[in-house]
């Protein structure tokens, strides 16, 4: 899917209809959205956000908060998750279960997805291989912010690395989705 420009709230907010979609889809049945959310359809499904402390995936965190769901996140900056508490926990009362990784050390990545059902990749799609092959057989949906980039024809390490991460989720035997927003702005 490919956006001609969209800030990194507007992106959270497609992610989160994206989500409501793929639930509608793993219970079978053709309901609406308007009864999902009326519904306690995400309850007890565990989703970790790859990158929650910036950007979409901060954007995705607050509103699943917003709608009083559970989720776990990862990310490598300190500073930018207590800012995150901060915020979520003075608009919701409550904040996301933090784990605080580089994803560089792909040996801590594997014991936060065990029990995991759906990850949410935001981080940069050079780390999606390694996240891919972490992940636990609990997980049953990847959805991966990738970028219109990868079709560029033209040489390009950063394009390389969208197409990777993307033939790598592919390739990975569980359900998955990518986005391709052209141009996400915003953020600091």
């Amino acid at each position: 899917m490919a956006w001609p420009g969209a800030s990194s709230r507007s992106i959270g907010s497609i992610l989160s209809l994206h989500l409501s979609a793929a639930f509608d889809e793993f219970l079978g049945s053709a309901k609406s959205v308007r009864l999902l959310k009326q519904s306690s359809w995400m309850t007890g499904t565990r989703i970790c956000i790859i990158g929650a402390s910036y950007g979409a995936g901060a954007e995705l965190a607050l509103r699943l908060l917003k709608e009083g769901r559970a989720v776990s996140g990862v990310g490598r900056n300190k500073k930018k998750m207590l800012g995150f508490d901060r915020l979520a926990k003075s608009k919701f009362g409550q904040s996301i279960q933090w784990h605080e990784i580089d994803l560089k050390d792909k040996e801590l990545l594997a014991p936060v997805l065990e029990g995991i059902e759906i990850v949410v990749d935001c981080a940069d799609p050079h780390y999606s291989p390694s996240i891919v092959g972490n992940l636990s057989s609990t997980v049953r949906k990847y959805v991966l912010l990738g970028s219109a980039r990868a079709f560029s024809l033209v040489p390009d390490r950063r394009a390389e690395d969208c197409r990777v991460a993307e033939r790598a989720v592919r390739e990975s035997g569980v359900t998955w989705t990518v986005l391709h927003p052209t141009v996400i702005y915003g953020g600091e």
